[in-house]
């Protein structure tokens, strides 16, 4: 049996995101935003840790460095859903 994949939260700086660009990642990377409330200083951005990385490297560009605290375990609620 499958673990499942370990998904986080990557915290940005990210400025006029528009419903093209929420689709384009989605499509691109499989990354979804979870949290634009603090737009257009902070949106959160949940994917896996490679699938953040390379979102962060294709659009705000190579020079950018992510380390360890950068990212956040999104916790799971155990396997059941209503």
């Amino acid at each position: 049996m499958n673990e499942p994949v370990q998904r986080y939260t990557l915290e940005l700086d990210a400025h006029s995101i528009d419903d093209e660009f929420e689709q384009l990642i989605l499509r691109d990377h499989d990354v979804h935003i979870s949290d634009r409330s603090g737009e257009p200083w902070s949106v959160e951005f949940e994917g896996t840790r490679e699938q953040l990385t390379a979102m962060v490297k294709n659009h705000w560009g190579e020079d950018i460095e992510l380390s360890d605290d950068d990212f956040s375990p999104v916790k799971s609620n155990g396997g059941s859903s209503p």
